[in-house]
């Protein structure tokens, strides 16, 4: 009975609590549209600022090695680099700090990077120009930014971060790798890959063939050294399998891998970030709870002053 007689006592006090909810809501309401309109505004200026990214990328699969029946019984003694695949070749070089400096610096990347002009490709929403007309930016600000940052934080981290390396397999259990390049200029992103695969396929290709000269330079002081018959012929079937390895590394256009998808300027509407209306819509709804709940606090402790 006791139970009964308080559950309409306990559903009036919460019809009195949602009603008083709302009238707080109300008194306050000018405020709370507000400040959701200031945050919204400020968010809509803040992602205008950024321009669209783009994502460049080639699809590379690896090629069939020649392999002979000396080369399989001996693999243990034969080029350790040739068991590695080539995603892993690549990514090494990713990861490599002198080999990257280069790279930026043959292919002037950084110079490239300092340069205005390179704003010119960027591509931002339509209204941009009129909002930003009425705030205009300094242009010297950014380049005395760069000018005080080190080679590594101004150029190395931002190409690296920038160029990405996945592997997945197909059905046929075929490693497919992707490497790719995000930036704001298309043109800039088609470069930096097209230079990275021409660098890196040089850098490991010549690597791989140093590293097969010493071992058939030694094969080769093995097979003059000994009389025994079969052991001569198999020295000299490993000596002609790493020969087919030199002509099989040197014929193909990268390292190891053939084109699947080669690097191509994206359309303009195939932008990869900077989802704005997303942003925008997120940042309204949490400026809007945000000021209901400054409003409610403010009340609460108006209430407990009285």
């Amino acid at each position: 009975m006791q139970n009964e007689m308080m559950t309409p006592c306990e559903v009036n006090e919460d019809e009195i609590d949602l009603k008083e909810l709302f009238i707080t809501i109300w008194k306050y309401k000018f405020f709370i549209l507000l400040v959701s309109l200031i945050v919204t505004l400020l968010t809509i200026i803040k992602v205008l600022e950024k321009p669209n990214i783009y994502k460049v990328y080639t699809l590379l699969a690896p090629r069939e090695q020649p392999i002979t029946p000396s080369l399989e019984e001996l693999m243990s003694i034969n080029s350790g680099s040739n068991n590695i695949t080539p995603d892993i070749e690549f990514q090494s070089l990713l990861n490599d700090y002198p080999f990257m400096k280069k790279f930026i610096q043959r292919n002037k990347i950084d110079q490239k990077l300092s340069d205005p002009m390179l704003k010119k490709d960027y591509i931002f929403p339509p209204w941009h120009n009129k909002i930003y007309s009425l705030f205009p930016v300094p242009a010297k600000t950014e380049e005395k930014k760069n000018n005080k940052r080190d080679f590594f934080s101004a150029y190395y981290s931002p190409i690296k971060s920038s160029l990405q390396l996945t592997t997945t397999k197909n059905d046929k259990k075929i490693s497919l790798i992707t490497i790719s390049c995000i930036s704001p200029s298309r043109r800039f992103a088609k470069d930096v890959l097209t230079s990275f695969l021409k660098d890196a396929t040089k850098e490991l290709v010549h690597k791989n063939i140093n590293y097969i000269n010493s071992q058939i330079k030694r094969y080769k002081q093995e097979l003059q050294k000994t009389n025994n018959l079969e052991l001569r012929s198999e020295l000299i079937k490993l000596i002609a399998s790493l020969i087919k390895q030199k002509v099989y590394i040197n014929t193909s256009e990268y390292y190891k891998v053939k084109i699947i998808t080669a690097p191509f300027i994206p359309d303009p509407k195939d932008k990869v970030s900077q989802k704005r209306a997303f942003k925008v819509a997120v940042s309204f709804l949490a400026s809007l709870i945000f000021s209901i709940i400054l409003v409610f606090f403010y009340d609460f402790i108006k209430k407990d002053e009285k």
